[in-house]
């Protein structure tokens, strides 16, 4: 088993940058990790069931790894909860294998190819029911796909390109033209835009093609060809910055929909599905001067069984 370091209080300048909630030693008490971005290490805080934490206990993710976001989901099929990390330092993904009690064993990282992986985000692209990873890759303005064998293991990254000086950000996964394949929704902090690619059920998915101008959406559409093209182009506004996308149905009509943090525009902004493959133009929200949203997530916070949005700001 990967050695802990047990009973550790936060560290000073760990710079915590994402979280995840679940239950890794089934107790029934949700317990949370984190990524600390400055210190170079995962945080596991078991839940006591009140509301409180026991101190965290660190698993490293290697020297100047600076671990960037965190997932959970079950990659080698033992039922039990696993831990996926993106390195933004060391260009890597790293898994943590829960054995159920808390604990976990590490995987040696596999490598992105110096892409500087921010954000990642899990489904099965190729219809096989077994998880693969889809990576935003920062510095190389691509997105990298993972596909899973079941155990563990990943097939080596294949790379979309994204738009030179596009900086990927972000990446959430959706079936957004309900053909029962799963598609992807990248945001570009570096052009202010965003690219949807739709999958076509086999693992693969089309390249975004460069769009006539910056701050706007490009989609692009699997036929049966096997080609791709682009039909819509949707705006996210001259320097918005988006910093993190979402999805969801925010009008309970089944259909997927996005919400999108625009960091440097302090807004939100919402795409609506038009009923087609396509989205409507983007509905702005207001997030307040200088509030600087850098993620979103969505929710059922007042009961009554409509999804609200919740933006953190900076």
């Amino acid at each position: 088993m990967y050695k802990p370091i047990l009973n550790q209080k936060p560290q000073y300048n760990s710079l915590t940058n994402s979280i995840a909630a679940a239950d890794f030693n089934e107790d029934g008490f949700l317990d949370m990790v984190v990524t600390n971005y400055g210190s170079h290490n995962i945080g596991i805080l078991l839940g006591k069931g009140d509301g409180t934490f026991q101190n965290q206990i660190t698993y490293s993710t290697g020297i100047f790894s600076h671990p960037y976001f965190v997932l959970v989901n079950g990659f080698n099929g033992d039922m039990r909860k696993d831990i996926v990390v993106a390195n933004y330092g060391s260009n890597s993904l790293e898994l943590f294998f829960g054995i159920g009690n808390g604990f976990f064993t590490s995987q040696v990282p596999f490598a992105v190819d110096n892409c500087r992986p921010v954000l990642i985000a899990v489904g099965d692209f190729n219809n096989d029911s077994l998880l693969d990873i889809a990576a935003a890759n920062y510095d190389t303005n691509n997105i990298g796909i993972f596909l899973g064998y079941g155990n563990g293991s990943f097939q080596n990254q294949t790379v979309y390109t994204t738009e030179l000086g596009s900086r990927s950000h972000s990446i959430a996964v959706g079936d957004f033209n309900r053909n029962s394949r799963l598609d992807l929704a990248v945001v570009n902090s570096g052009k202010d835009s965003m690219a949807i690619f739709y999958g076509n059920g086999h693992g693969t998915f089309a390249n975004q093609k460069p769009n006539s101008g910056s701050d706007n959406l490009g989609v692009f559409v699997y036929n049966e060809k096997g080609d791709f093209a682009s039909i819509n182009i949707y705006s996210t506004g001259y320097g918005s910055t988006p910093q993190f996308v979402i999805v969801g149905n925010f009008n309970n009509d089944h259909r997927m929909n996005i919400a999108v943090a625009n960091n440097d525009s302090n807004s939100v902004g919402i795409l609506m599905s038009d009923r087609t493959i396509a989205f409507k133009e983007q509905i702005v929200y207001s997030t307040g001067s200088d509030s600087q949203p850098s993620s979103v997530t969505v929710g059922y916070f007042n009961n009554d069984n409509k999804k609200d949005v919740v933006v953190t700001n900076n």
